[in-house]
């Protein structure tokens, strides 16, 4: 990041970012590397969005960051009509996903992740920032916090979001259970 702008962003929220679209854009870009792709064709967004929409059902349906091909398929099935994917080619959209970009890896025999765990937290707080009613969903706060704050200081107003989500949350605590 340092060497490409001259600076260094001053909010983590836009070194995770940066690092995200570095990866997914400019890591061929820069070399100038063409690589033939069968799902390549998708914005950079998109690719973002589908790759936080990953995240999110790992961290929140699946509560891990590491991964086989089975709870790819299970996620990938449920999500790829949302992103004009083919169905049941899980496989070969994660393969591409790793040899293109870096951002989701092999560990082992059919176990995957992502890079590194708080590239998996950012894109699902990404996913969950851009939803207003997993916002409102003061539940998820117990299965994913960190997500939660970092989704929070993603929003356009993250003092007026923290303020509601947790008004939200002190409104439904049972008090007589402490």
């Amino acid at each position: 990041l340092q060497e490409r702008n001259n600076s260094i962003p001053d909010k983590p929220k836009d070194i995770y970012r940066k690092i995200v679209l570095l990866l997914l854009e400019d890591w061929n870009n820069q070399r100038s590397i063409e690589r033939s792709t069968k799902y390549g064709g998708a914005l950079i967004q998109r690719k973002m969005d589908f790759l936080a929409r990953i995240a999110f059902e790992l961290s929140v349906e699946f509560t891990d960051s590491k991964f086989d091909a089975a709870t790819l398929g299970v996620i990938y099935n449920d999500i790829c009509k949302d992103f004009d994917l083919p169905k049941n080619e899980q496989k070969g959209v994660i393969e591409e996903i790793e040899s293109h970009t870096g951002l989701i890896i092999q560990t082992g025999f059919d176990r995957f992740e992502f890079a590194h765990k708080s590239l998996q937290e950012f894109l699902c707080a990404d996913f969950i920032s851009k939803q207003n009613e997993l916002l409102n969903d003061s539940s998820l706060v117990e299965v994913i916090p960190n997500e939660i704050a970092i989704a929070i200081s993603l929003t356009s107003f993250p003092n007026l979001t923290l303020y509601r989500f947790v008004s939200s949350y002190l409104t439904e605590v049972d008090y007589s259970i402490l």
